[in-house]
């Protein structure tokens, strides 16, 4: 017990309040004595009281109205103050206006004007024939008859049964030439001449004296043989396997196309629509000979 309180040490370790106050007085947190130092917010708003001066003062205070324009005025007189003649004025004006290729006030002659080319006589303005005639494109898009090289093509009518149509008037045409009826036999009519009675059949496929019966051979058994037996009896196990059989796993893509099964069954509809009669097909002129829309 005592080789516990010591802990590994040479002796017991002492406590360290010993010789402290029973009622050891803390001092308080001074976070908890108020504020250390406060600060000034800064004021919002556009009030006189949030700027330094406690009323606005505007730039133009004290000073004298004075109308539109009035600045300007004065501004000119001054600066007419400053000349001291009068306005510049010319010692005389010119007699008479001079410009671009006037020869008023030059020195000199006046130059003579001379032609930069020949005129040439008048034409004859009298209209004159075509020097080549051509025959303009005819307008029209593919189809447009008359618009080819060649000829455009005949109209070739193409009325509906046509084929049907034409075999009725070549039975009509055939049974016209007939002169009589068809022909009809007095007598019973005989699938052979030498047919058998019950029996529709020639007696040439028949046997004049009966065939004598065949004996049947005696069949020999075959010999039993010995049972196979095994070396060893079965393994343990299901299905005589060395460890479980494996479980059964459905193939993914047949049950995708059961899936697909069910869904067609479920959309397909209770009455399948039959067409009334067979589809009837006749010759079809081309999209090529069609006029344009």
């Amino acid at each position: 017990m005592a080789m516990n309180q010591t802990l590994g040490t040479f002796g017991t370790p002492g406590f360290t309040s010993v010789g402290d106050e029973y009622d050891k007085k803390v001092s308080s947190d001074v976070r908890t004595k108020g504020k250390q130092f406060s600060t000034s917010p800064p004021k919002k708003g556009q009030l006189p009281s949030n700027y330094f001066d406690k009323q606005f003062k505007p730039l133009y205070e004290g000073e004298k109205y004075e109308m539109p324009g009035s600045a300007e005025r004065r501004d000119r007189k001054k600066q007419a103050e400053r000349v001291l003649a009068g306005t510049f004025k010319p010692s005389s004006p010119p007699k008479r206006s001079s410009g671009s290729g006037n020869y008023y006030g030059c020195i000199g002659g006046v130059y003579t004007h001379e032609k930069e080319f020949e005129t040439e006589k008048a034409r004859d303005t009298s209209p004159q024939p075509k020097n080549v005639l051509t025959n303009p494109s005819r307008k029209g898009t593919f189809g447009v008859p008359n618009t080819t090289i060649g000829k455009s093509f005949e109209y070739v009518p193409d009325p509906y049964e046509s084929v049907k149509k034409k075999e009725i008037d070549e039975r009509k045409a055939s049974t016209s030439r007939n002169v009589a009826g068809p022909f009809k036999g007095m007598s019973h009519g005989l699938d052979f001449f030498d047919s058998q009675p019950n029996v529709a059949a020639s007696r040439v496929y028949t046997i004049d004296k009966p065939i004598e019966a065949r004996e049947e051979a005696p069949k020999k058994e075959a010999p039993i043989p010995t049972p196979f037996k095994p070396s060893s009896p079965p393994k343990i196990g299901y299905n005589s396997t060395l460890q479980r059989f494996p479980e059964y796993k459905e193939d993914p893509f047949d049950l995708r196309a059961k899936m697909e099964r069910e869904e067609r069954a479920k959309t397909k509809p209770a009455v399948v629509f039959k067409p009334v009669s067979n589809p009837k097909s006749s010759a079809t002129r081309s999209i090529m000979f069609h006029a344009p829309h």
